[in-house]
């Protein structure tokens, strides 16, 4: 999906080295294009859908209607999809499958690895992947002309531009902004999503605005700018407080959402432009690798941080308070799990007034996990504006 971003017109008249992108005119791609256009309404209907389920049943439920609607959608573009030509040469196939594979199974372990289960089931994905990574490794010393190639990867500035695109991964405001919202303003899962809703149809609006931008500022300007007002969202997010109203968090998402959106398709489209015309395809595929590898490192890395930081918070507070940093940890812990106040009480034998007094704790604990998330993330966003504006500038005064 990452080659349906490229925005027709998406080079600049007055900086050459942003050629124009090519019109789209076939069957498929036309099709493939209309979707994508009718794609953000899942933004705004999916996430009313999960709180409902969420309010009346559990998890489980979201992840089966989630595995429905990608069974109708696979059995719809089944159907509908145009016919091919009837002399196509595809190349083979054993390559990209392969990596396809090693990629989701290398994914899945770091997901394992980073909710701590360290058993079978890890350890099989680890061994899926490697054993996956390894046989393409193989297979593409030995074929003549095997159907991938790391070729794209040998263009340093294709390499930067992709590790930039992962470093613009690292900041994940809108999912710790629903934690946010649940934990530190009570907000139900439903109530959640409604909240959300004008951060959702932000993320539209963001195609929109860099369809706009790029052809006016140009890639390196366009990007940079975008990426920097990104970061100083992210630096607001850092001055929220138990007194912040909640339409303002709402409308700090908002802004976040809309160029985060916008900054992804100038990534996207500088990364495919920097590509040779007949890697574009390879390009398009290590993009959405980069992104995918990214979100779930970023998670990993960002949440032990959060993670330690609310721990130091938390053990902080009990410190001052005279109270015992394993009670604490453990009430808090009960807390988070949904057990109520009263039952917390008389498992651990604690007053009632003192679990309200960690209830309260664990609250502020929360606040300076979120603060330091939009200080984190502000930061590396702010060098990923940097880094991208100087690698796409370089390539200006080289081409010149």
């Amino acid at each position: 999906m990452s080659r349906l971003l490229r925005l027709p017109g998406s080079g600049s008249s007055t900086d050459p080295v942003e050629r124009q992108a090519t019109p789209v005119t076939s069957v498929g791609a036309i099709l493939l294009m209309t979707i994508a256009a009718a794609a953000p309404i899942a933004y705004i209907i999916m996430p009313l859908i999960a709180g409902v389920l969420l309010n009346v049943a559990n998890w489980r439920w979201v992840a089966g209607a989630w595995a429905l609607c990608g069974a109708a959608a696979l059995v719809m573009i089944i159907r509908w999809r145009p016919a091919a030509p009837a002399k196509h040469s595809t190349g083979e196939m054993w390559t990209p499958a392969l990596a396809g594979v090693a990629l989701a199974a290398l994914l899945q372990t770091i997901t394992l690895a980073n909710g701590g289960v360290w058993g079978v089931e890890l350890w099989t994905f680890a061994v899926i992947g490697l054993a996956a990574l390894g046989t393409l490794v193989i297979l593409m010393r030995r074929m003549s002309n095997p159907t991938m190639t790391i070729a794209p990867l040998r263009d340093r500035r294709l390499v930067l531009l992709l590790f930039i695109l992962a470093l613009s991964f690292i900041a994940n405001l809108w999912f710790y902004t629903t934690l946010a919202l649940q934990y530190i303003y009570g907000l139900t899962p439903f109530e959640t999503a409604v909240v959300l809703l004008p951060a959702q149809v932000a993320n539209i609006v963001g195609s929109a605005m860099a369809a706009k931008a790029i052809p006016r500022l140009g890639l390196a300007r366009a990007g940079a700018l975008l990426l920097a007002i990104n970061a100083v969202l992210l630096f607001g997010s850092a001055l929220v407080s138990l007194s912040t109203p909640i339409w303002l968090i709402v409308a700090i998402l908002c802004g976040y959402s809309l160029t985060m959106i916008g900054a992804g398709i100038t990534m996207t489209n500088a990364i495919m432009d920097q590509a040779a015309k007949s890697d574009s395809g390879f390009a398009s595929a290590y993009r959405s690798a980069t992104a995918n590898i990214a979100a779930a490192i970023s998670v990993i890395v960002m949440t032990g941080i959060l993670f330690a930081t609310g721990s130091a918070s938390l053990a902080h507070q009990a410190d001052q308070a005279g109270l015992s940093e394993t009670t604490t940890s453990e009430v808090a812990s009960a807390l988070s799990d949904g057990q109520t106040s009263s039952a917390v009480s008389t498992e651990y034998a604690v007053p009632a007034d003192v679990v309200a007094e960690i209830s309260q704790m664990q609250t502020d604990a929360y606040l300076v996990a979120y603060r330091t998330q939009g200080l984190v993330g502000g930061a590396i966003t702010l060098l990923a504006a940097v880094l991208f504006y100087v690698v796409l500038r370089r390539k200006h005064e080289a081409a010149v």
